[in-house]
């Protein structure tokens, strides 16, 4: 922790973020196709639409994704 100047915003002035996602049950899901999928997202694209329409705000919707991948843990639950 640090402290930040008040005019910072987490959303626009952030150069880059890491999502985590979990899933208990794997069981029945076609991972190589998941992991083939995910692969897609790799590389920079428009994701207007997936983005919350902020035309005010948003300039740009193109991102770069630099990785993508579908991974089990230990107990069987699929994280991305």
């Amino acid at each position: 922790w640090r402290p930040v100047d008040d005019g910072l915003s987490a959303r626009f002035d952030c150069k880059w973020r890491e999502y985590k996602y979990f899933f208990d049950h794997a069981e029945g899901l076609d991972l190589d196709a998941m992991r083939e999928a995910a692969r897609a997202f790799e590389g920079v694209h428009d994701f207007r639409n997936f983005c919350k329409m902020d035309a005010e705000n948003v300039k740009s919707y193109t991102r770069g994704v630099f990785e993508c991948r579908i991974e089990l843990d230990g107990v069987r639950r699929m994280h991305y």
